[in-house]
């Protein structure tokens, strides 16, 4: 289903989704679900297995740095707005 309408049809859908139950993240989720359904000729398993495979994982791998990275910012930023809220200075209002 290369070049075809229906190739519209996973960015509408999870447009039109997003804007109607206000949830962006399951919207995409299912907007990349419905894509990879089509592209592979609307069978389930072959969609899980480009999913899975060729893009999660290979997305994952190239990127752990990245997301090693703001895993451990966001763990320092919350310790730090623990100590901040337990010791109580002057910019947290108390």
């Amino acid at each position: 289903m290369y070049a075809t309408i229906f190739s519209l049809f996973p960015s509408v859908f999870s447009i039109i989704l997003a804007l109607t139950t206000k949830e962006i993240y399951f919207s995409l989720i299912v907007g990349i679900l419905s894509g990879a359904f089509l592209s592979v000729g609307l069978h389930p398993v072959s969609m899980l297995n480009l999913v899975v495979v060729d893009g999660f994982s290979s997305s994952v791998s190239y990127m752990a740095g990245i997301f090693c990275f703001l895993v451990f910012l966001g763990s320092l930023l919350d310790i730090l707005r623990k100590s901040i809220l337990v010791c109580g200075c002057f910019w947290c209002g108390e």
